[in-house]
C-alpha cells in the first residue's frame, strides 16, 4: 500500500514549486522582493524542504533513488531562485532574466518531472 502522506507532499511540492517561477517573473518585473534571497535559496525553508530534510520521514525512503534524485534537484532549483532574487535585489534584471529562462526554466522542469515520477512510482 503507498504511503499516502509521501503522495501528499510530493503533489504538494509541485503544485508550490510551480509557483516559483510567477514569483521570480514578479521580482524581476517590479523590482520588489516577497522573499529574501537567502530564504528563497536555502532548501529548507519552504514547507517541502522541511519535510524532505526531517528526521522523522522514513530512513527507508531516505535511501532511495527518487529521493536523493528529488533532493539533489530541490537544492539546485532554490540556489537559482536564490541567484535570481540577489541579482534583482542588487539591480542585474538582465542577470535574472537570464538566469530565469536558462537556468531556473531547466532546474524547474527537472525538478518537476523527477517530482512526478517519484509519485506514479508510489500510486504504482
Amino acid at each position: 500500500m503507498p504511503d499516502d502522506r509521501l503522495i501528499r507532499e510530493i503533489a504538494d511540492a509541485i503544485t508550490a514549486h510551480m509557483v516559483w517561477k510567477q514569483r521570480l517573473i514578479d521580482a524581476i518585473t517590479s523590482g520588489q522582493l516577497r522573499f529574501s534571497p537567502i530564504a528563497a535559496g536555502s532548501d529548507r525553508e519552504c514547507a517541502f524542504g522541511k519535510w524532505l530534510l526531517a528526521d522523522k520521514l522514513d530512513p527507508q525512503v531516505k535511501a532511495s533513488r527518487p529521493y536523493a534524485v528529488v533532493q539533489r534537484l530541490h537544492t539546485a532549483f532554490h540556489r537559482t531562485a536564490g541567484k535570481i532574487l540577489t541579482d534583482v535585489e542588487q539591480g542585474r534584471i538582465k542577470d535574472a532574466q537570464l538566469a530565469l529562462s536558462r537556468e531556473f526554466e531547466a532546474q524547474s522542469d527537472l525538478l518537476i518531472r523527477a517530482l512526478q515520477k517519484w509519485r506514479r512510482e508510489l500510486v504504482g
